[in-house]
């Protein structure tokens, strides 16, 4: 799953988003902080 996700995402990780952070005990204001602050990252090949 992983190899697919960045290989479909040009070799990066793609950041989180809001719904992916659901259901881990954080508040809304926690949440958007994490996803605004979330950039891409370049795999490791």
């Amino acid at each position: 799953m992983v190899e697919a996700s960045t290989a479909e995402n040009g070799g990066f990780w793609v950041p989180l988003t809001a719904p992916d952070d659901d259901g881990q005990g954080l508040t809304g204001e926690q949440i958007a902080r994490i996803v605004g602050g979330s950039t891409p990252h370049r795999a490791r090949r």
